[in-house]
C-alpha cells in the first residue's frame, strides 16, 4: 500500500474525515466519515505518524482545498494559507508510473541521480534546482512507502559500500524526517530538515565513498577535511544559491557538540534540526558497513548514540528508537522459532517488526518467503549479520509482501 503523509495539524476535533487515517504501516486507525471525537482521542492522533492511502488521494485533495476555503474566510494569516496549499500541491502531485518500474529499480535510478548530484556542486541555479528536483524524488519514496525505503537503504548499507555518501545522507533525511513528524513538526521543516540532511557532508562526498572502501587509517589531509566539512558543506550550499538559514544552520552546526548540553526545546529551529541530524547520522554510520570495521547491531548502536549516562534514552534518542524501531526494515533476524528472515516493516511496538521468513526453522530456506509480526514465541532473538545470511534477497519479491 502507498502512503501519503498527513502532518496531525491538520486535523480537528469533531470534524468528519473523508477518508481513512493509517499509520506508517498501513493499518487502519480512523475509517472514512469517522471524527476525533474528545481531547484524549486528539492527543493519540497526534503522538502517532499519519498517513493516507495514495488510493484516497482525491479525497485527500479536496478535504485540503476546503481547508483553504475555511481558512480564507475565517481570514487566516497569510503564512497558513500558504502552508496548506503547499501540502494540497504536494498530495496532488502526480508521481511515477509505478506500474512500468518497480520500486526497486526506481529507489536505484534515484540514488544515482541523488550521487551524481552530490558529487558535482557548483555555484549556480542550474545546480541548486538538479538538488531540488533529486531530494525530492529520493525523499517521496519514503513519504509514500516509509517501510519500503527503510529496507533498501538498509539493505544497501549492511552490505555494499558502493555510493556510500549518498545512501547514508539520504538514510539520515528519512530517519530524521520521521522523527520530527513524531515531534510534530510542521511540513515546511521537516522538508528543510530532509534537505539539510542530505547535503550536511556536500564537501566530502568523494571522500566518504573512498573512507568506506579505505582499510588503512585517514591521511592527515583526509582528517582535516573531515574535521571542517559542516562548515565547508554550508559555505558550499551558500554560494550555491541556498537562503534558508535554518538549514544552512543546520548543516554547519551538526557536530557542534553543545546541542546535546540542554533541551531540544531550548534551542532555535535551526539548531534543533542540527541536534536530530546528528542522532540520525550517529546511528546510520554505525549501522553501515566500512572496509575497516564491520557494521555494528541496531540495538548496539542505539545503545551508543541514545542512551544517555543515566541509562535512559535521551528524547531525540526516543525519537529515533520510535522513528525506526529496534529492528529496522532491511536487519537480518532470528526469531525465538529459530527462523531466520529480513525485518521489512515497522510494528505498532519498536521490539515487534514485520518479518518476512527465508529460512524454517530446520534451517532450510523457504521457496517463497513468509511475513510474520515478530512476537510471542516469533518474537526477535538476535540480530543476524549479514554476511552470515546464505539465503539471496530478490528486493522487489519481498518489496511486494508489503
Amino acid at each position: 500500500m502507498e502512503l501519503i503523509a498527513l502532518s496531525p495539524e491538520r486535523l480537528r476535533q469533531g470534524e468528519p474525515l473523508p477518508f481513512c487515517l493509517r499509520d506508517l504501516n498501513g493499518l487502519l486507525l480512523l475509517p472514512a466519515g469517522g471524527s476525533i471525537t474528545t481531547g484524549q482521542m486528539m492527543q493519540t492522533m497526534r503522538n502517532k505518524a499519519l498517513f493516507v492511502s495514495r488510493d484516497e488521494e482525491g479525497a485527500l485533495r479536496r478535504w485540503l482545498d476546503g481547508t483553504v476555503e475555511g481558512l480564507v474566510r475565517s481570514d487566516a494569516p497569510l503564512q497558513h494559507i500558504t502552508h496548506v496549499r503547499l501540502n494540497t500541491r504536494h498530495a496532488a502531485a502526480p508521481g511515477p508510473d509505478h506500474h512500468s518500474q518497480g520500486l526497486a529499480e526506481r529507489f536505484t535510478s534515484q540514488m544515482q541521480e541523488m550521487h551524481q548530484v552530490l558529487q558535482a556542486p557548483r555555484p549556480d541555479g542550474e545546480w541548486l534546482e538538479r538538488l531540488h528536483k533529486a531530494c525530492t524524488g529520493v525523499l517521496d519514496i519514503g513519504r509514500r512507502q516509509p517501510d519500503a525505503l527503510l529496507f533498501l537503504l538498509i539493505q544497501h548499507v549492511l552490505q555494499d559500500t558502493t555510493r556510500h555518501s549518498a545512501h547514508q545522507a539520504v538514510l539520515c533525511a528519512s530517519s530524521a524526517e520521521l522523527m520530527a513528524r513524531l515531534m510534530h513538526w510542521s511540513d515546511e521543516d521537516i522538508d528543510t530538515l530532509a534537505h539539510a540532511a542530505l547535503t550536511m557532508n556536500l564537501s566530502i562526498t568523494a571522500l566518504q565513498d573512498a573512507q568506506a572502501r579505505q582499510p588503512s587509517p585517514l591521511s592527515p589531509e583526509q582528517r582535516q577535511a573531515l574535521d571542517e566539512h559542516a562548515r565547508q558543506s554550508s559555505v558550499l550550499l551558500a554560494a550555491a544559491g541556498v537562503k534558508d538559514a535554518r538549514w544552512l544552520k543546520a548543516v554547519r552546526l551538526h557536530h557542534d557538540p553543545a546541542l546535546a548540553e540542554g533541551p531540544l526545546a531550548s534551542l532555535d529551529i535551526g539548531r534543533r534540526m542540527a541536534r536530530i541530524i546528528e542522532t540520525a547520522d550517529r546511528y546510520v554510520t554505525m549501522i553501515g558497513l566500512r572496509r575497516d570495521r564491520p557494521a555494528l547491531s541496531p540495538l548496539l548502536a542505539a545503545r551508543q548514540v541514545c542512551v544517555g549516562p543515566d541509562g535512559q534514552p535521551d528524547e531525540v534518542g526516543a525519537a529515533l528508537i520510535r522513528a525506526l524501531g529496534m529492528y529496522p526494515p532491511g536487519m537480518h533476524v532470528r526469531l525465538a522459532n529459530q527462523e531466520v528472515g529480513v525485518v521489512l516493516g515497522r510494528g505498532e511496538r519498536s521490539n515487534e517488526p514485520q518479518v518476512a521468513v527465508l529460512v524454517g526453522a530446520g534451517g532450510m530456506p523457504l521457496s517463497d518467503p513468509v511475513l510474520r509480526r515478530a512476537t510471542g514465541p516469533r518474537a526477535v532473538i538476535a540480530v543476524v549479520p549479514a554476511p552470515e545470511m546464505r539465503v539471496r534477497l530478490q528486493r522487489q519479491r519481498l518489496l511486494d509482501l508489503l
